[in-house]
């Protein structure tokens, strides 16, 4: 009945149906884990293109024009409930900002989009019967998906293949694929029930059918089955996985859940200074003699409103908290004066990690290398400011990139890979080539974005990044989430989202390369090459 209304919809219940379906499939990423979601929308999706092409299927014009909106409509409802919480970063400077809230709301789902409605509208052109159909689907959203994730910078935020994430086992995908061959096996696997269930359109089809029996629930079938058989894998991995951590390194990670509307307020850069300081001097549990039991004390993302590295009072207040022994890892902004005369308006600023030492002294600098569109930079600057618009964050100043490697060496730990707030959704920039650290940390603040589902989404492609690379993750966020991840993702310490706290904890140690991290870049064309080649034999094949 499902599948007939589907062929049947027409105009704006078509729309409506395929904006349900995206809308729906969020359910499949965090925090809600929903995935078997998919196993209805893909599908869903599937016979409202199915309903396209029958009825266009001798205007191809107009069949492009029907895909790519049904495309865009999906993507549309996937985007807007996905990325909802974006706006919420438009609230923090109300007053500057606000009247900018419909228009990021709207306007950034309603580009992503575009990319289902290119990869809908060229599968619909290609369109056949069966298996074929859902593997031409699969190709094209993994290819756009790839798209997404590197063009105009970037964005693969809720890629279709982070769903496996959601299921522990399913989970270890990740140490062999991205994110991107991925999304090809989520949409073949949760789309395959539109293989066996069909409109059935005419005796001759029919008759065909009835012939093959039970041949038709193969192909969904093996690909449910492989369900399976990816989660006992993977349980199978966890289970043989054996924890073993960095001799005499003891972390501990700072959470000081402050509000980013508190921040920057005049006035707050002396009390969030001296409750950095109180967090980081606390006795706990795990370490009842306070930083004396510690190696490496880390704050998270600007964890300071004001920049350190000039305020010769705050190094003094850091020397005195810090025994000789304990390295202070913490994000913060810097600033390098322009050679021009007006210095106040066109220092260019940074936003660095920095490496202290017991004397309050910055050992090293890492400067972030992938800025955020229209929060720390605005693209085409000088014209867009001429018509009033402002990047998010406000600082005097501008927003460079850092150019250092992506490498911090210390002396008193393994050497690591920072990544500063969202530079951990990019799975291809997180290690550079020819050099491998020993772990992985990323600072961020997620403050921007509240009580919401944001932060459980970056905390989760963390742990995706940890399984690619086999490489411990350390995650320090002013609001949270924080914790240390294990090279399979399994997260052995955390802090929840607004919760104020400390964290001490072991750092795990990295094991072997997984494949991913040995052959990650080939194995994604490999996947689409093999998915072109079974369009075009199944294409031949004669029904």
């Amino acid at each position: 009945m499902i599948i007939e209304c589907a062929h049947n919809l027409r105009g704006w219940r078509q729309m409506a149906t395929a904006f349900a379906a995206g809308s729906l499939s969020v359910l499949s990423q965090a925090p809600f884990h929903l995935w078997p979601v998919l196993f209805f929308t893909l599908p869903l999706l599937i016979w409202l293109i199915d309903g396209a092409v029958e009825h266009h299927a001798n205007n191809p014009r107009q069949l492009l024009k029907k895909a790519a909106a049904l495309g865009w409509t999906f993507g549309f409802g996937y985007f807007l409930f996905g990325l909802y919480w974006i706006g919420k970063a438009f609230v923090v400077e109300a007053g500057i900002f606000l009247y900018l809230l419909p228009i990021a709301m709207i306007l950034m789902p309603a580009g992503l989009a575009l990319f289902y409605s290119l990869a809908i509208g060229l599968a619909a052109l290609f369109w056949k019967s069966g298996l074929s159909r859902v593997l031409t689907l699969a190709l094209a959203l993994a290819i756009t998906e790839y798209l997404r994730g590197h063009i105009f910078t970037g964005f693969p935020w809720n890629a279709l293949g982070h769903v496996f994430a959601g299921e522990a086992g399913l989970s270890q995908l990740s140490s062999l694929f991205d994110p991107y061959a991925l999304s090809f096996f989520c949409v073949l696997i949760f789309g395959s029930p539109a293989i066996a269930l069909f409109k059935r359109q005419s005796e001759q089809v029919k008759n065909q059918r009835e012939r093959t029996g039970i041949a038709i629930y193969k192909a969904p079938l093996i690909l449910v089955c492989s369900l399976l058989v990816a989660s006992i894998w993977g349980h199978f991995r966890l289970h043989n996985a054996i924890n073993h951590e960095v001799p005499n390194v003891v972390l501990r990670l700072v959470q000081p859940n402050i509000k980013q509307v508190d921040k920057w307020r005049p006035g707050n850069a002396g009390p969030i200074y001296r409750t950095m300081l109180e967090l980081s001097a606390q006795k706990t549990k795990q370490s009842p003699q306070g930083l004396n039991s510690i190696t490496h004390l880390i704050w998270p993302e600007s964890a300071l409103p004001f920049f350190m590295a000039h305020s010769p009072e705050a190094l003094k207040g850091i020397e005195i908290l810090l025994p000789d022994q304990v390295t202070l890892i913490t994000g913060a902004m810097r600033y390098k004066p322009s050679k021009q005369v007006d210095t106040s308006s066109q220092r260019a600023v940074y936003n660095s990690l920095f490496v202290i030492d017991g004397k309050a002294r910055i050992t090293r600098t890492f400067d972030k290398k992938h800025l955020v569109p229209f929060g720390e930079y605005l693209p085409f600057q000088s014209v867009l400011e001429a018509i009033g618009l402002r990047q998010i964050v406000q600082v005097r100043g501008h927003f460079e990139t850092g150019q250092q490697p992506r490498l911090v060496r210390l002396d008193n730990a393994p050497p690591f890979a920072p990544l500063i707030c969202y530079e951990v959704v990019f799975p291809h920039e997180i290690i550079e080539q020819g050099v491998r650290p020993e772990w992985l940390l990323n600072l961020t603040n997620d403050a921007w974005y509240g009580v919401s589902t944001g932060p459980y989404q970056h905390f989760v492609q963390s742990r995706i990044r940890a399984i690619e690379q086999g490489l411990p993750m350390v995650r320090v966020a002013n609001t949270g989430i924080s914790g240390v991840i294990d090279p399979y993702g399994r997260v052995q310490q955390s802090l929840p989202l607004a919760a104020k706290g400390v964290l001490d904890a072991a750092l795990p140690r990295a094991i072997d390369k997984t494949i991913y991290a040995r052959y990650g870049k080939w194995l994604f064309w490999l996947v689409i090459g093999g998915a072109i080649g079974a369009i075009l034999l199944l294409q031949r094949i004669k029904p």
